[in-house]
């Protein structure tokens, strides 16, 4: 078992994308100036440069991830131009290797059960979805949106038992491809309604009385390729070709067709739009909204079912729950409602370990442009749409931060139920407009 284990790390190490000597650099801008100049540095060197965490907001922290030759380099420009840096990760491959290591010695799947406490591939959330269904039959069934673009099908679990037309909400996770803790906390979840139907009176109601929809994994393709020995552990984006260049695939979460692209006047006064039309860069929104088949999909899945009332894009990383617009500063129709759940969640979730979450509106955080919130309200018109950033501070999150990450959020998710089941008897709450 252990040569077995040893020759997988081997073959990890003779394929697999490295980053030996890679460093993550945090800097937190004091002001739009640092804010331009660190974008400019970036444009300027997309071969060297990648943001973890983009310059969106004055305050709010930047993570760069830099080549080990150009290091030094961005420490100097930084410093040149009158900021300071901290060294968030000093070597990203250290953290590659650990996780790796302890998913080839793991002892898999078998027979006597799922672990939620490791991190699966995508053909093993694809079968525990069959899974999940034969084991609850009564409680669930399996849902399909459509397929990747590489013909991955996009599958999840429908938890319910009303044969009644009644409310749903509608969760979704995975759409950057290296953002590991989200399908693993949507799985969790999953597993924690099961446990508690019959057993927890409020469990019960939720899932007596609403649809759930736990889409695990949107960014299929992307989500392999992080697991696949020839693949890359930090990739991001969709796996689609960009035609007149040899930098592939797309940010589904910048492809929403909602303000794709941006505000002009945004734009030119903060920065960028929220988004970039550089098919290199990490935000790349796509030749147009809805490029990207699995975008495409899940909206027009959504759209189909009047009966939508509450939508949730799970990310990470950061400890955010947030809610429209994103695109702009301006104030939505419905903020004060929106922020009033972002609250309810948060300080639900916050119960839970201690975790601490900021909440708010999704622009005040970071700019952004064709994101989910935006599509969700926007062109949905579902009041309760919300894009949260799970806990932790580096895209790799180690495996034992799956269960209190899936306790919480299910502690959030549950209080954002009982927010839609209330909004039944509000009618001024108007949580799907027409």
């Amino acid at each position: 078992m252990k040569f077995a284990a040893v020759l997988l790390l081997v073959a990890y190490a003779a394929a697999y994308v490295r980053y030996d000597g890679y460093q993550v650099i945090r800097v937190i801008p004091k002001n739009v100036n640092e804010l331009e100049l660190l974008m400019q540095i970036h444009n300027d060197n997309l071969d060297k440069l990648s943001f973890w965490k983009e310059p969106r907001m004055v305050g709010r922290f930047v993570d760069i991830m830099t080549t080990p030759d150009f290091a030094d380099d961005l420490k100097s420009l930084i410093l040149m131009n009158g900021m300071e840096f901290t060294i968030n990760v000093e070597n990203i491959q250290d953290q590659i290797d650990q996780e790796r290591e302890a998913m080839s010695s793991r002892p898999g799947i078998d027979v006597e059960g799922f672990n939620y406490e490791i991190y699966h591939t995508y053909d093993e959330i694809n079968q525990w979805v069959d899974e999940f269904v034969a084991t609850y039959p009564t409680i669930s069934s399996v849902f399909t949106i459509g397929s990747s673009y590489e013909g991955r099908p996009l599958r999840g679990v429908k938890i319910g038992t009303s044969t009644a037309t009644v409310s749903s909400l509608f969760l979704e996770g995975g759409i950057h491809a290296r953002e590991w803790i989200s399908p693993a906390t949507m799985l969790y979840m999953t597993q924690l309604f099961a446990d508690g139907y019959g057993v927890d009176q409020k469990t019960t109601e939720l899932v007596d009385k609403l649809n759930w929809y736990m889409l695990p994994v949107l960014n299929a393709d992307g989500y392999a390729h992080t697991h696949d020995v020839n693949g890359d552990r930090m990739w991001r984006k969709t796996r689609s070709p960009n035609d007149g260049s040899t930098c592939i695939g797309t940010d589904g979460n910048r492809n929403f067709d909602y303000m794709w692209g941006g505000k002009l006047e945004e734009c030119i006064t903060l920065v960028n739009a929220g988004s970039s039309g550089i098919p290199c860069a990490s935000t790349y929104r796509g030749s147009h909204p809805h490029s990207e088949i699995e975008i495409d999909s899940v909206t027009k899945f959504i759209l189909q079912d009047p009966s939508f009332k509450a939508f949730v894009d799970f990310h990470s990383y950061g400890q955010i729950w947030m809610c429209p617009w994103g695109y702009t500063f301006d104030s939505t129709e419905h903020l004060e409602y929106q922020n009033t759940s972002n609250k309810r969640c948060v300080e639900a979730l916050t119960a839970v370990h201690g975790t601490e979450y900021v909440y708010g509106q999704s622009a005040t955080m970071y700019l952004t442009s064709g994101g989910s919130e935006d599509w969700g309200y926007g062109s949905a018109g579902i009041v309760l749409t919300h894009v949260v950033e799970l806990r932790g501070d580096s895209f790799i999150l180690p495996a034992e931060e799956i269960i209190p990450s899936g306790e919480e959020t299910f502690a959030a998710i549950r209080a954002l139920g009982d927010t839609v089941l209330e909004s039944e008897t509000l009618p001024e709450a108007n949580i799907r407009m027409t």
